[in-house]
């Protein structure tokens, strides 16, 4: 028997409990504002590609070039919760992507007991922001207001932007009275998340009913905020910063007349005043990884004619078993696929997010 909740509410719709008193509510269920004027998103793509096999198919290759023009992009703004709204939804311009992928595949050998073949994979894209609904830089998502994703005309989409340090026409880091670094009045461009370009190989050698697969994947360029890497090395708890901070130092860069700095400070005071600004939080997440080893046994026909089953294999697999990211310090160790931001458009940000883990694992598959 089932049983029924019941509402009560009085004449203006507000509701009461049993004995009809109002009952205080908070809803916080209905944040994102409607938009009256939002229109379709339209995506138009051209793509040519190329594909053909030598050699008794043990060679094969195929390319493709593409160009994709975005229109009306639909994606999600935040909102001053003080508006009583969190988010709504916008057309945010014009995006234009071009991109190539490139596949090899091949089996430089093979006979009756032995077989190597391997997969090489290499992608490369750009995607730019043509056109804006606004005047600047646009907020797009991130963990804050002035740190963050941007769209900006001209500039690759998700663009990260943050506090940014003053800086000669050189490039030098402009210092204060006090040898610290002055900092500009308004954010600043501190990086691209977007990567350079990615390659995957995945290689493969059976000998009788043996298996063995590696996947390596590599990412070349695409910055990332790390608060990790940068809270360890300004703490001296890196091995490239442990040293003596009763030390004191003089900060690169000059002052505002363009002579050097010569003003010393406490090795503390430059790690965490000057190098703990938001642009020396960014680093270079190139990296190399060994995503998954595998190694399996498929029994032979004379054993499962015995049994039941038409095939039964038996596999050990590990997944991200190693990692390099080879710009940033070596002691930190750090791995740059983590997203504090979650699942969303954005991206290149580490807030003292937990490190990745290796799995293992044994499957069996009849």
């Amino acid at each position: 028997m089932g049983v029924q909740a019941r509402a009560w509410l009085d004449s203006n719709g507000n509701p009461v409990n049993v004995n009809g008193s109002n009952v205080n509510i908070n809803d916080s269920g209905i944040n994102r504002l409607g938009n009256p004027d939002l229109t379709p998103e339209l995506v138009s793509e051209l793509e040519l590609g190329l594909e053909f096999k030598l050699l008794n198919n043990k060679l094969g290759f195929e390319a493709s070039v593409y160009k994709k023009d975005a229109k009306d992009q639909i994606l999600d703004q935040r909102l001053d919760p003080s508006a009583g709204y969190t988010v709504t939804a916008i057309n945010a311009g014009n995006l234009l992507t071009k991109g190539i992928e490139i596949g090899v595949n091949a089996i430089p050998y093979e006979n009756d007991n032995f077989r190597w073949d391997f997969i090489l994979n290499f992608d490369a894209y750009e995607s730019t922001v043509t056109k804006l609904p606004v005047d600047g830089a646009l907020f797009l998502s991130g963990p804050f207001s002035n740190l963050g994703n941007f769209a900006i005309e001209g500039q690759p989409f998700n663009t990260m932007m943050g506090q940014v340090i003053q800086r000669d026409d050189n490039g030098n880091p402009i210092v204060g009275t006090d040898g610290l670094y002055l900092l500009q009045d308004e954010i600043g461009v501190i990086g691209d998340p977007n990567p350079d370009w990615n390659s995957t190989f995945i290689n493969n050698i059976s000998y009788k009913g043996f298996k063995l697969s590696m996947q390596w994947d590599y990412t070349h360029g695409g910055d990332m905020y790390s608060a990790t890497a940068n809270t360890l090395l300004i703490r001296g708890l890196a091995g490239e910063t442990a040293f003596d901070r009763s030390i004191p130092l003089i900060a690169p860069g000059v002052f505002a007349n363009g002579n050097p700095n010569n003003i010393q400070i406490s090795a503390n005071d430059h790690y965490w005043e000057n190098l703990g600004n938001t642009e020396f939080k960014v680093y270079d997440a190139t990296s190399i990884r060994l995503r998954e080893i595998s190694l399996s046994y498929s029994f032979p026909e004379e054993i499962l004619n015995k049994t039941p089953f038409g095939n039964l294999t038996i596999s050990a697999i590990g997944n991200n078993l190693w990692f390099k990211a080879v710009n940033f310090p070596d002691s930190i160790n750090f791995d740059p696929s983590v997203n504090s931001e979650g699942v969303g458009n954005s991206r290149g940000f580490d807030l003292l997010t937990g490190p990745t883990a290796k799995r293992y694992g044994i499957s069996l598959r009849a």
